[in-house]
């Protein structure tokens, strides 16, 4: 959910939206006797900060401990003001006294809240999303604003909105798009983006970015993010140019932010970011870019530029030929480069492996060049605690696969090997050529043993002892 910088108007007129547990008015009687807080501060958590622009020494900001906290001077002290997404609280005061300010709005589940003032703070708009609601076929709930800093609320669902109330096919995220997160600027108060779930695939009914320049009296979408859409307008990246179409859940991003001095500048992120600069007209991915000289296309180079956020296991120089480099990677498989590390090739549906999420480790044949193996599953993070003490499933397939051309294509070779997670994969370098010996790491099932290459596996019972570290670590 997102929420607004507290401090929107310059004349310390503030809103708090609340994430977790409970609001109290400083002159609730829930609130008295006063308690004080001891023992040391921090230790979780905190999201949100936000800082006056009237006054520099009034901040707050939120936790994932179901608290909010406001200090009054620059940050040195503290208080605790408790926080809801049950309705929306003004204050007045510095943060003493709040005042419920939900008039307008049939009901108070909160999923999105946003506001901008001029700089003469003449004009103040203020933005909520509202749980949408299918009343009898007819759509209600949605967004709303207020023109009158709170003290009332009226309609935002102008012209251009999905006012669906059924799926328009099987991959619908829902019947009824929700709202959830907003965005607005200071410096055009009137403009506001709203992000919203699909009910259906394709446009009209896929989730967007909505924009309205009106303060919600019409809006248009401004975010297609399928290669396979009339209207795409987000430049591909190492996925989408691979396999033709981007992974979509019809869900909200994950998280979303604007500049507030320039309202044309949005950032939206799920697994990549992609960000615009004018307005929501294209979008490119905040993550990476062709190699120079390269087509987008599968087998295509990209150039990392930085924003690496999934675990590596391991990274190799191929034996024969140093230039060619891999990376086993969490969540996205394989990757491998042809010159140095200086770009890299994601793998594609012609080529990926059975098993695509995850590649943890490779063995590399000693004495044929491009002859690969390699230890994939659908389960990611072995062996993270959330495995261990099984709080992720960790049931799902894997195996061992073989490449022959340096990395660029896989095939299983699994005959004789559970269908379970495959972690490790080691070669001995003394057996025979085109009859190595192999062995592999099973989670939960222990080490097997193939003397053919792999491609009958057989299984070696191991000694009592072997077989209990094995079985607990995978």
């Amino acid at each position: 959910m997102t929420s607004l910088n507290f401090f929107s108007d310059l004349k310390r007129l503030s809103f708090g939206l609340c994430l977790l547990g409970g609001l109290f008015p400083a002159n609730s009687p829930a609130q008295a006797p006063p308690w004080q807080p001891i023992g040391i501060s921090g230790g979780g958590a905190m999201f949100t900060p936000a800082i006056s622009p009237a006054n520099p020494n009034l901040m707050m900001l939120n936790c994932d401990m179901s608290a909010a906290y406001i200090s009054e001077d620059g940050g040195r002290n503290w208080r605790m003001f408790a926080a809801t997404d049950r309705g929306i609280w003004r204050f007045d005061d510095g943060g003493q006294t709040w005042q419920e300010k939900t008039q307008g709005l049939p009901w108070k589940e909160i999923r999105g809240f946003a506001g901008g003032s001029d700089t003469a703070g003449e004009r103040v708009m203020l933005y909520c999303s509202i749980r949408s609601r299918d009343e009898n076929g007819v759509f209600t709930g949605g967004l709303y604003r207020s023109r009158d800093r709170g003290e009332t609320w009226e309609s935002a669902m102008g012209q251009g909105l999905n006012t669906e109330t059924r799926k328009a096919d099987q991959w619908a995220y829902g019947s009824i798009s929700q709202y959830n997160q907003l965005l607005s600027t200071d410096a055009k108060p009137l403009t506001v983006y709203a992000f919203n779930t699909s009910t259906g695939f394709n446009p009209p009914h896929s989730d967007t970015v909505y924009r309205s320049d009106d303060g919600g009296e019409t809006w248009r979408a401004t975010y297609f993010q399928d290669p396979r859409f009339q209207s795409y307008n987000v430049a591909p990246d190492w996925e989408t140019a691979s396999i033709g179409q981007r992974y979509k859940d019809g869900d909200t991003p994950f998280g979303v932010a604007i500049c507030n001095t320039d309202p044309n500048r949005v950032i939206l992120v799920r697994n990549e970011p992609h960000i615009t600069h004018d307005g929501g007209a294209t979008w490119f991915g905040g993550h990476t870019y062709p190699a120079p000289g390269q087509q987008p296309g599968p087998r295509s180079a990209w150039v990392c530029n930085g924003l690496v956020v999934t675990t590596t296991w391991h990274f190799y120089m191929d034996p024969f030929q140093p230039n060619r480099q891999y990376i086993c990677y969490t969540d996205i498989g394989m990757a491998r480069s042809t010159d140095a590390g200086e770009s890299w090739i994601w793998w594609d549906p012609k080529s990926w492996s059975p098993w695509r999420n995850t590649c943890y480790e490779m063995a590399f044949d000693p004495g044929t060049p491009g002859k690969i193996w390699g230890a994939f599953s659908d389960v990611h993070d072995i062996p993270n605690d959330n495995i261990i003490s099984e709080r992720h499933g960790h049931q799902g397939p894997g195996g061992v696969c073989l490449s022959t051309d340096f990395g660029v294509s896989w095939k299983s070779e699994t005959e004789g090997l559970p269908r379970k997670p495959v972690t490790s994969v080691v070669v001995d370098p003394t057996s025979p050529k085109n009859a190595r010996t192999l062995y592999a790491g099973v989670f939960d099932e222990g080490v097997f043993k193939s003397t053919d290459d792999g491609r009958r596996g057989r299984s070696r019972k191991p000694a009592w002892a072997i077989r209990t570290i094995c079985g607990s670590i995978g």
